[in-house]
Order: C-alpha cells, then structure tokens, then sequence
C-alpha cells in the first residue's frame, strides 16, 4: 500500500530561475532548487482567484520565508552567487507531492523580497518573500498599447510605415520605422491643400489628413523606402482610403496611392478607385506599366455592388511575388480579400522606391468641384501578410482569441479553455490590464493564472457542470468557520450595460424592486453588437439575484480529509463544487457552488487547509434544447403544491393555473422538480380529476374517467348532456 499525507510528510519542492528571460517560453528557463532554505517555521499561504464579491480577476499572492544566514538572498548584494537576480521580477515555483503526483502550487514572480534580522542576530537572517502571478506585472504601469494596426505592422518589420495621424500643425508625415523618412508635400504647382487630423479613422479616436485637390491630379504626398539588404522575392505595398463626395464629372479617380518602382520591369503603379455617376458601382484597379508607359498589367474589376468611395474607410494591398527568375505575380486584396490577381508576367518584380499619395483626376474635360480623400497606414513590407482585421480593430474576434492574441503579442505565456465566447467589437487603445479586463468583462468568463502566465477560461464552460469537488460535512470534511449569510451584497435586481462606442440597455428585475428596492449596477463591456446588450444585462441581474445564502468562505483540512486531495489537485477556477449532507437548520439540498477563489497555506509538511471563495452555482444551470432533462421548460409560478404533504410523502398534490399539462408518457420519466428549495424526482405523473367525455349521457354529464362524479347546479337536468365520440 502506498504511504499518502497525512501518514507522510507532504513533499514540498521551491524552484527559482534566476537569469530567466521573460519573453521566452518558461520550459526554456533553468531552475535551482532552494528547498533548504525554507523556512517550515512560517506558513506558506497561496491566494488566487477573486476575493469575496470581486467582478474582474485579481492576481494570485504567494508568501512564504526563506533562511539567508549565509546572504546570497540579499538583494542589491554583489557577493551573492546569483547577483545581479536576487530581484523583483523573478520567476519561483513551489510543487506539492501528497501521494497523488506532483501538484504546482504556485508559479508566479518574485514581487517584493524583504531581509529580516530576528533578535538583530548575526547568526541569523531570514528574507520574507511575496511573489505574484503576472497580472501584477501586466497592472503595473498605465501607458496604454500601440493601435492594433501599429502593433501587427510593426511586428512584421516594415521597410516603411507612414500612419498619417500627425497633428493639425505637421508639416510632413512621420514614418513609424525608426531612422525611416518622412512623407513630405508635393504640391507640383496645383491647387493643394493638406488638413491634417481632419477625419477620423476606421477604429477609436485617431484622426487622418484629409487631401483636397483643387485643380485635378498632380498634388502629393511622396515618401521614400530604403532598398533591401538582398534582392527582396516578395513586397507590398497596404493602404486605407477614404472618399466623399459626388462629383460632377461623369466618371472620377481617387488615386490614392502610386508606386515608383527600382529594378523591375515595372516601373510605376497606380491604383486608381473609381466613382461612376448613375450608377450604383465602381472600380478599383492596379495599373501595372512599364517605362514607355505601356500597360504590363491591369488587375481588379469595376463591380455595380462595389462602392470604394462611399465616405468609409477600405483598405487595399498590392502584392508582387517574383516566382521565377523572369517570372512574377501581381495580386490585389480588397477590404481583407483577394480582390483580383495576374499570374505569369514577364519581368523582375525590383523594389517599391518611391511611395506617392494623391487626390483625385477627373478624366472627362469637366473637372467639377472639388473632391475630398483620406488615406491612412501607408506600409512598405516583405512579409505577406493581410493587416485588414488588424486595421478594423479585430471587430468580431471572440473574447478567448483576443485575449490569447494580446498576451501572445505581449510574450506572455497564456492558455484558453475549449468553448465558445463572446464576439467582441473593436480593439481600442487602452493598456493590456484594461483590455483583458473589457474581455473578461463582456464575455463573463474568468480570466486567472496558470503556470507563469494568463488562462481564461469561457464562459460556456460554467454552464451546467457536474459537481468536480464535493465536501461531505457528515464526514467532518468542512471546517470551521461555516457562516452563510442572507444579505443584499450580492443582489442587483438592475443592471445597465453600455458598449464601447455604442448604445446601452437596461434590465430590471420589477418583482424584486417592489420586494427590496431598486439596487442598480453598470458596467462598460464591448460586444459585437447593441443588439446584445439587452440579453447580456438580463444575464447579469439573473446572476445576481440568485437563490441561496452567501458564503464568505468554506474551509477544508486536507490533512483531516485526504480524500480530498486527489480532487482537490485536479479542481480548476471556475469548477462546480458543493457540499453535502449538512446540518439540519440549513436548507434542504446541497450547498451548490461556483469556485471563485481559494486560498492555501502549508505549514511544515503536516498541515495543509484551504478555504474556497465561490458564488451560486444555480444561474450556472441552463437549458439546453431536446435536453432530457435541460429541455424541459420551467413550470414557473403557476404550478403549485395544492395541499401540505408530510416528510417523507412519497406523492404530491399539485395544482396548475396556466392550462399547460404535465406529461404522463413513461417515456419522459424520470424529471426533476424542485419543490421550497428541495430537489425531487420524479417518476410518473397521474391526474387527479380529468375527463375526455367519450360517452354519452343524457340529463347529466355522469362519471368522468378519474372516478369521480359531476355535480350540476341551476337550471333543469334536461339542460346537461354529454354526447361523446
């Protein structure tokens, strides 16, 4: 037989990585094991999850004390062995062996390491230690993250990205790679004019300049890309554009990009967006041509459905590809598609030099009035790569990919639960605390820690779960304090939600304002849609109006109950717990929990007691269409009991108002009802009184079919009769 806690002495483990690099992966980094220096004398105590009644995530919170007698803990000391990282920042783990495998108590980061001289003696020194998960870090600070447009062009390394967002006062276009040149005006002698920050964007607050060409084509922008280390196989050129207006002329270009090209058989590219009066479509087109002007390609299409000058924001890409060495290909991308593509030209594919952004060119004599364009994020690059969602903030990405997504940019190491998420709207600027928080938040599923990093966990995963850890208080497994209580901290029996951008709604409950008063809360959240809202606010005030007494804390002793460590190790923020069997005073039932939070603490290696955090589980349970026992619809508060019954009564009279009928079929048994709180089976259902009148009785209407007899009042016998099939 195995020797398990308490029998043994628990097997406890401290790793630390000094040196480790934060932006690599945690299996990269090297550990020293500083077990011996664990001072069993004071407890280690871990806290994770959200404390009592907390709506977002916290970080978790290790502290423990460790011997420094010999002071290479020290920090700031440079006779240490492991200076210069006896510091904040570095990663430490502490494992728990009780027999059922090794359990990680705690990985997370040194956060603040204090010396300590007890009795001021020489002989001994102790450093206290509180470590942290990484949302500390991630709260630290409140500079928010670059645009998430800025963010994925510049992670691929452009040749050049001019962002076009400079203020009202620029006198030219800054380029985003560092040493890069600017764009600068061109006017060539026409009517110009440059509004810088004049239009807002496709996503959040930035604005863009607005070009006015007064006296047809030739004003411009112009920027100049470096050449490439080596011959480049592949570039493109990205842009987003913008147009208003309806022109006079029958038929006019917006170009709001052309391309001076080095090295190639292709020597200029315009793409020219077409705008056609009297008709409902238009074109965008790539001019590829070559140095006598002539036509090497012309790739796109006009379209009646197609609308690129519709006062919104389109975003275009042109890629070449040299796919042999006279060979290449030409592909154009529209709105984050491939829009149309040439294949087999002749030629080299060179280098994209010079990068020109212009107004408009009527080509009909009448040159009209003027006409308006914006172009925004013009970038250079080698990498292949679509920036269209980018650009649109992610709009539609689920709740679970965006938090992956960022943490990922950020080298953060991050986990996601299987299961479907909220859609969310756009990504705005914010830091990455206020982001995973805006997702957390729209979505309702829990954003914790694991292993060095960030793990959310979605929301559909809480919706009806089998009970994963389960406290029997009839085998003393709950311990002391156990204190629920009855009060309004939780309650919100009205909710507002706004979306980002957006609308709001609101949803109140009215039953249980006239019962306790209007308690309201809001919240900013940032769905897809507005039509969501409605729907998420009543989600909400169903959470907080749920059944039951709260529960500030349910304690455990794992070393009193080991058969709860093995599923103890294996419970997850966010599991379904319960306890069972308890006292009478307490409502029938299990105890029926959501694990919120927990707190831990190990002292030496006999004692291990933890304390749960959590919130009802019973808004958790939802139905579930063609369900057995989910798919039935709730009976609502028209079925009641129809007399008392006693303990223990094995049939219940029970009187509905609605008209809706129970079913006797055999087949549909067994359900389960719940009656004051209680949780019953059920396993047939028969009427009482009832009467299908398949016969025929003259002056009366007889005995209907439950046995029982029809009694008429007022008037003649004669009057009542019943002639069945």
């Amino acid at each position: 037989m195995v020797s398990r806690f308490p029998s043994k002495p628990l097997v406890v483990q401290f790793l630390v990585y000094w040196g480790a690099d934060l932006t690599a992966d945690p299996s990269t980094w090297t550990a020293t094991d500083l077990t011996d220096r664990w001072n069993t004398a004071v407890e280690l105590k871990v806290t994770e999850g959200r404390s009592e009644g907390a709506k977002q995530a916290e970080t978790t919170e290790c502290t423990f004390s460790l011997f420094n007698t010999d002071g290479q803990l020290t920090p700031e000391d440079a006779r240490s062995q492991w200076w210069p990282y006896v510091d904040a920042g570095t990663p430490c783990m502490w494992i728990v062996d009780a027999g059922e495998g090794e359990h990680e108590l705690f990985a997370g980061y040194f956060s603040a390491i204090k010396p300590t001289w007890p009795g001021r003696s020489r002989h001994l020194s102790l450093i206290e230690v509180r470590a942290t998960g990484v949302l500390e870090r991630i709260g630290r600070g409140d500079s928010p993250l670059r645009p998430a447009l800025a963010r994925a062009v510049m992670a691929d390394n452009p040749a050049a990205y001019w962002q076009l967002n400079d203020d009202r006062n620029a006198t030219q276009a800054a380029n985003a790679v560092p040493g890069g040149s600017p764009m600068v005006i061109d006017d060539r002698g026409v009517g110009f004019t440059m509004n810088w920050s004049e239009v807002e964007g496709p996503v959040g607050a930035v604005r863009y300049p607005e070009l006015i060409t007064d006296d047809g084509y030739g004003a411009q922008l112009v920027g100049t890309v470096p050449d490439p280390a080596a011959p480049a196989s592949f570039w493109q050129v990205e842009w987003w554009w913008s147009g208003n207006g309806d022109p006079t002329p029958d038929v006019c270009f917006a170009l709001p990009i052309a391309i001076d090209v080095t090295g190639s058989t292709v020597v200029h590219v315009d793409v020219p967006t077409q705008k056609n009066n009297g008709i409902t479509g238009g074109s965008v087109l790539a001019r590829l041509k070559d140095a006598t002007g002539s036509a090497i390609a012309l790739i796109g299409s006009a379209s009646d459905g197609l609308t690129p000058l519709n006062d919104r924001w389109h975003y275009a890409r042109l890629a070449l590809t040299q796919t042999a060495p006279t060979t290449f290909t030409a592909a154009l991308y529209y709105d984050g598609a491939l829009f149309d593509r040439a294949t087999g030209l002749s030629g080299k594919i060179g280098w994209p030099k010079t990068i020109r952004v212009h107004g408009f060119e009527p080509v009909n004599s009448g040159l009209g009035p003027p006409i308006n364009l914006s172009v925004a994020q013009v970038v250079v690059s080698t990498v292949d790569r679509d920036h269209y969602q980018a650009g649109i903030g992610y709009a539609g990405e689920t709740a679970s990919d965006r938090i992956l997504r960022l943490c990922l940019e950020e080298a953060i190491p991050c986990t996601v639960d299987a299961g479907n998420s909220a859609r969310m709207g756009p990504q705005l600027e914010a830091t990455l605390q206020e982001l995973l928080a805006e997702a957390e938040a729209t979505d309702l599923g829990r954003l914790t820690e694991r292993h060095f990093g960030v793990h959310y966990r979605p929301a559909e995963t809480l919706l009806n779960q089998a009970a994963a850890f389960t406290i029997d208080a009839s085998r003393r497994e709950l311990r002391e304090p156990f204190e629920p209580v009855r009060d309004l901290q939780r309650i919100r029996n009205e909710w507002t939600l706004k979306r980002t951008g957006g609308s709001e709604a609101t949803y109140r409950d009215a039953a249980s304002q006239r019962q306790r008063g209007k308690i309201g809360d809001s919240a900013d959240i940032s769905p897809e849609l507005d039509s969501t809202l409605i729907h998420e606010a009543a989600w909400r005030t169903q959470i907080s109006m749920a059944p039951g007494m709260r529960m500030p804390g349910i304690g455990i002793n794992l070393a009193r109950s080991p058969r709860l460590i093995a599923p103890w190790q294996q419970l997850q923020l966010g599991d379904r717990v319960q306890a069972v069997n308890l006292l009478p005073q307490h409502p029938p039932g299990p105890l029926d929990q959501i694990l919120e939070g927990r707190t831990q603490v190990i002292k030496g290696r006999r004692v291990w007691r933890a304390a749960l955090i959590t919130s009802p589980a019973a808004p958790y349970t939802v139905g579930v269409i063609e369900d057995d026992q989910l798919g039935r619809l709730d009976a609502g508060d028209t079925d009641r009991l129809a007399a008392p019954v006693a303990a223990g009564a094995l049939q219940l009279p029970v009187m509905y108002d609605d008209g809706t009928l129970w079913s006797e079929d055999p087949v549909e048994f067994p359900i389960h009802v719940e009656v004051g709180g209680e949780q019953i089976e059920v396993v047939s259902i028969t009427p009482t009184a009832g009467d299908a009148f398949n016969r025929t009785v003259p002056s009366g209407w007889g005995t209907p079919d439950s046995g029982q007899t029809w009694t008429t009042t007022g008037g003649n016998a004669s009057d009542y009769y019943v002639q069945g099939v």
